[in-house]
């Protein structure tokens, strides 16, 4: 099987999920731009609609009799598919195509032709057939996607897994499989999942064993996708992924995958070791130098978080997340300036990032210039009104000018976006301490100590039994 990698400037995230199931080599022919009949009428997907086209598949080389019934085998396997109760009901269209498509950038122009979610296209090579998809879809956005913040890819990934039949179409398979990929473009995961799992079950029947290998991996894959968007269930989806991993060793977006739920559950060795993994198989990749830069600020490896992010910038300087996430590991460095170079950055790609603003409202207030740090965390908070740490730092800096009350209402909104704000707690604390209301003092460092437990700071410790010793007397 072959997969790769590539970034493509397309302002979502297109995936070419190509099941292999047999190690032939795929021929293309050398003219990538798809040109449509002149009879061919196909409406252009209005929004909220699911356009599946189903291209004309290239013939290539010698023909032979298997390949014009391979042919029909998948046209009938796609009025099953048009016919599918899975289907019924849901604003999805397929369409045939008189377009010969033969390669992915082919495939994009088609796609971005009719506005359409999926391109199923191919080719027949003597007596082996070649099926592709092209799947425009979202990315898949975890909860730890970066430093404290979250992640909005501002580019996308392709993603191209070859796929390919020798003698007879496995119409079993294929009748699970391509209603489950077009439910799962449509983002209709709840009922994609079971037509994947039925898949698996036909896939185990299969006798030829590679086909058997590369079918199972690439279910998997989509299993894993679908247990992590929609159950939420890290364990769950980890397990299928490495299940696809298993079965194929060089799956390039299964260790991507992986690598982003084991980040999103702290396991940053492991994280780094799946996105080592992807560079290897791909070394042109910016976003897995992205995500691999943001495992290693949270493991403390700063110098190589630097590296990695460097080289994002390096493969594509047009996305905004790599500056920023290599602002954050110059602010923890104490560069300042750095930092403040690359949040501006940061901002010129996208200017309505609350993040980078109120990261940089951190590092301005490092270098002690208040007025322009708190000019940046309103910003952040007039685009974001849910960030509790641009409130918490934002109160920080108010508490600094002596601006009590001002200060008091940033940290009791930070609590209230976050009742687990445990440094939220400490600091308005201090500024009732500060006040002389010793007994709302008293009350919020309690609460400071319960959650900060054996982190808690010795001189709040110290601060909080003089209150307590002074109230009693």
């Amino acid at each position: 099987i072959m997969m790769r990698i590539r970034l493509s400037q397309r302002p979502v995230f297109l995936c070419l999920f190509v099941l292999s199931l047999v190690l032939a080599p795929a021929a293309y022919a050398q003219d990538a731009t798809p040109i449509p009949s002149p009879q061919e009428i196909i409406a252009t997907a209005e929004k909220g609609e699911i356009l599946v086209i189903v291209a004309t598949f290239d013939q290539i080389g010698e023909q032979a009799p298997e390949s014009q019934a391979m042919l029909e085998q998948f046209d009938a396997v796609m009025q099953e598919v048009k016919a599918a109760p899975e289907l019924e009901g849901l604003p999805i269209r397929i369409e045939a195509s008189d377009t010969v498509v033969n390669d992915n950038e082919a495939a994009e122009a088609l796609a971005d032709t009719y506005s359409a979610t999926m391109i199923i296209w191919g080719d027949f090579d003597n007596s082996v057939a070649h099926v592709r998809y092209l799947v425009v879809s979202p990315e898949i956005q975890g909860e730890n996607s970066t430093p404290d913040m979250q992640f909005e890819l501002s580019t996308s990934t392709t993603y191209e897994i070859d796929s390919q039949f020798e003698n007879g179409v496995n119409g079993g398979y294929l009748r699970k499989f391509i209603p489950a990929i077009i439910l799962h473009s449509a983002q209709f995961y709840e009922e994609a999942l079971p037509l994947f799992e039925a898949a698996l079950e036909e896939v185990k029947n299969e006798s030829i064993p590679t086909q058997k290998m590369y079918g199972l991996g690439a279910t998997w894959y989509f299993v894993g996708y679908i247990r992590y968007v929609i159950n939420k269930d890290l364990v769950g989806a980890e397990a299928a992924y490495t299940q696809a991993i298993i079965l194929h060793l060089d799956y390039l977006a299964a260790y991507i995958a992986r690598g982003r739920i084991r980040f999103d559950q702290a396991k940053w060795d492991e994280a780094i070791s799946d996105y080592c993994m992807a560079i290897r198989l791909n070394p042109s990749e910016s976003n897995t130098y992205l995500d691999r830069g943001s495992a290693f600020h949270r493991r403390g490896m700063l110098e190589e978080a630097i590296v990695d992010y460097t080289k994002s910038i390096e493969l594509n300087p047009e996305v905004y997340l790599s500056y920023y996430g290599r602002g954050l590991v110059y602010y923890d460095q104490g560069k300042s300036n750095e930092a403040i170079d690359d949040f501006n950055r940061a901002l010129e790609l996208n200017p309505q990032d609350a993040n980078s603003y109120a990261s940089r409202g951190l590092a301005l207030d490092y270098q002690d210039k208040r007025d322009e740090a708190i000019k940046d965390y309103t910003r952040a908070i007039t685009i974001n009104p849910t960030l509790a740490g641009a409130y918490y730092n934002r109160g920080n800096a108010l508490y600094k000018q002596l601006k009590m009350n001002e200060a008091m209402a940033d940290y009791i909104q930070a609590i209230a976006l976050d009742p687990q704000f445990t440094y939220a707690y400490a600091a308005l604390g201090q500024v009732y301490d500060y006040k002389g209301d010793f007994v709302k003092a008293i009350e919020n460092y309690q609460l400071y100590l319960d959650l900060a437990g054996d982190d808690a700071f010795p001189y709040l410790i110290n601060r909080f039994n003089e209150l307590k010793k002074f109230i009693e007397a």
